[in-house]
């Protein structure tokens, strides 16, 4: 499609402008725009990359908003912020200090993609903000063009201050880096793939960070989120071939049942091959700020639950004398010896409180042909009896209970999880719909999930989809592919992505 629109969020058409720069580089100038108006907030704004006679490129002064931004040519954020939904960016976009593009997942937010062949920000100190709820991926898989039969693996997805937030799920291939702050905030999460995130300064985890990686028999640690001064997980396979394995750490959370008596950072580890005799080496690191009340550093010990109750993990006497690091943050804990896994946690006593019923994985909704199919994937369901799903018109409720009965659990007890769907056919098309999930424990407590939300194209009625039960491997996301080709500036470009 080319001229005023292309495909996106499944193949949605929506009207587009192109930036001409008729007039001159303000952003608000309707005569800069081949539509002769603005783009609103329902439109895709096109920059193309001009050649020979040079063309002022945007400047965003004021707040704007738009449905989705094609960047073949720079653009810049000096003094407003930028809100939408999808940006494809091939030049780069400059973010000047305290302005932001704020990505809201609003509609099809789980097809918010980042696709970046160069630095994001430039060397200014600009922040891009997820701002979910649902699933949103950078793709950022570049191959160099050299010659017709030549490619060289390209750039790293580069931001100056990223924050996840507000329910967004961040998926990201790799490479990744962050020049200054990377936060994820309660209830976001960032997944990432065989190459975790660069974090010059500052990782802040007060969410939920999960990392997959191939680990084979080698004697060696393998770094999880080692970076931006936060330490993260390390794991030694000892000698023994541990396949695919999925870390996941939730930070500033309780991790059991009974509040403030674990350090506030739990530990999931699944590897898709259990170690034999003597186990793995894992090194836990935390912050000051994560230990409760009462407890310090110097007489940290690792538990792991086996299901009924919580072993205590060896100690290495070999690291820092007594197994554990507290004389510079992040502390750090060794254990030898493991063998058994997920979930982990670290406190001065045997905890006596149940680790958390459900660890969702992924929870989106995504419109389908006269139906929304919700999905939610769990990494694991200790104490889990079952779930509920609501649905509402507004993002505070009211909530209408869409199960009759609860949606049973389809891994009752296990350290590994399933995968749900639900298909709802009563919708109305061009209403946006917000759903709620609900985990209830076999003691009968809630926690509830999202809302996540989308827009729908179709009505009906309401069906249970389908359930289906996963081992305890490392799962991976397959990206949005795609080529765009617009009138006047068309490019190839070759991407792939497994997260």
């Amino acid at each position: 499609v080319s001229g005023d629109g292309f495909a996106f969020d499944n193949f949605e058409i929506r009207p587009g402008c192109a930036w001409t720069g008729g007039v001159d580089e303000t952003w608000h100038t309707a005569g800069n725009w081949d539509c002769g108006h603005v783009p609103g907030a329902d439109e895709i704004a096109m920059i193309p990359w001009f050649f020979g006679d040079p063309v002022p490129y945007p400047v965003i002064s004021t707040n704007a908003s738009v449905s989705a931004v094609r960047a073949d040519g720079t653009l810049t954020l000096a003094g407003g912020n930028l809100t939408t939904r999808y940006i494809y960016e091939y030049d780069v976009i400059n973010i000047a200090e305290g302005n932001e593009v704020i990505l809201t997942g609003s509609g099809n937010a789980w097809e918010v993609t980042w696709e970046t062949q160069a630095e994001w920000t430039n060397s200014n100190n600009g922040l891009v903000r997820f701002s979910g709820p649902g699933v949103q991926r950078i793709v950022h898989d570049y191959w160099t063009w050299i010659d017709e039969s030549h490619f060289l693996p390209g750039e790293r997805a580069q931001f100056y201050n990223l924050v996840i937030e507000n329910g967004a799920q961040v998926q990201s291939a790799g490479n990744l880096q962050v020049v200054n702050d990377l936060t994820v905030n309660q209830g976001g999460s960032l997944e990432m793939g065989e190459f975790g995130p660069e974090v010059n300064h500052t990782l802040t985890n007060n969410g939920t960070l999960r990392q997959g990686k191939t680990l084979g028999a080698v004697s060696y640690d393998a770094a999880f989120f080692d970076t931006g001064g936060y330490g993260g997980l390390k794991l030694n396979p000892s000698g023994w071939s541990l396949g695919a394995t999925t870390v996941q750490i939730r930070g500033n959370q309780d991790c059991t049942s009974l509040p403030d008596e674990t350090v506030k950072r739990c530990f999931n580890i699944t590897p898709s091959t259990s170690p034999g005799d003597p186990g793995v080496m894992l090194t836990f690191y935390f912050a000051a700020s994560e230990i409760p009340v009462g407890q310090t550093c110097d007489s940290m010990q690792a538990y792991h639950w086996n299901g009924d109750a919580w072993d205590v993990l060896t100690l290495d006497i070999n690291y820092d004398g007594d197994g554990r690091a507290c004389t510079v943050e992040p502390y750090s804990v060794r254990v030898t010896g493991a063998a058994g896994f997920s979930p982990f946690v670290l406190s001065n006593n045997a905890p006596q409180g149940h680790p958390t019923a459900v660890t969702l994985a992924r929870f989106e909704a995504t419109p389908q042909s006269g139906a929304i199919r919700v999905t939610w994937e769990t990494a694991q369901e200790l104490e889990n009896l079952g779930f509920n799903l609501y649905r509402g018109e507004n993002v505070a409720g009211p909530w209408q209970q869409l199960n009759a009965a609860l949606i049973p659990s389809q891994a009752p007890g296990a350290v590994f999880g399933a995968v749900y769907e639900w298909l709802d056919t009563e919708v109305q098309a061009g209403l946006t719909y917000y759903y709620l999930l609900e985990e209830v424990d076999i003691h009968g407590r809630s926690t509830f999930h999202g809302p996540v939300s989308v827009v729908a194209t179709d009505p009906a009625a309401v069906t249970l989809e389908r359930f289906v039960a996963r081992s305890p491997v490392c799962w991976w996301f397959t990206g949005i592919m795609g080529l765009f080709t617009l009138a006047g500036m068309s490019r190839a470009r070759r991407r792939s992505w497994n997260g």
